[in-house]
């Protein structure tokens, strides 16, 4: 993670524009995906969003995704930054790649579990 980032993660709420930094992957320990979404009040849906893929490896490693999300945040002076601990859930769009439906083909360790917790839920 870029340091300057991590810090102003740290720092916590100082007034919006607010970036906020998810992670996504195929299962819970490695990310292929990270998504940047700005806010620019709160209760507002989110504006302009920016998402880096990485083939291999860990999207959270690679230092020129590191530099673009970095450059991204500063481009619409993001106040404040969130980033939200490990990975959140299945780095693939139902509709938008090639399936359709509730569980993803690609991704099996998320079916049946709560994207956001991780953990299985009741119907898995």
């Amino acid at each position: 993670m870029h340091i300057q980032l991590a810090n102003k993660a740290r720092r916590g709420f100082h007034g919006y524009p607010l970036a906020s930094i998810t992670y996504f992957g195929p299962d819970n320990r490695r990310a292929t995906k990270v998504t940047v979404a700005v806010s620019t009040a709160a209760m507002r849906e989110p504006g302009p969003s920016a998402s880096w893929t990485v083939d291999r490896g860990d999207v959270r490693s690679d230092p020129r995704v590191d530099e673009a999300i970095a450059a991204f945040v500063r481009q619409h002076a993001a106040k404040s930054v969130v980033i939200r601990a490990g990975v959140s859930g299945c780095p693939h769009d139902a509709g938008v790649e090639d399936w359709e439906g509730e569980v993803c083909p690609h991704c099996p360790y998320w079916a049946g579990r709560s994207r956001w917790a991780g953990e299985q839920t009741a119907a898995g």
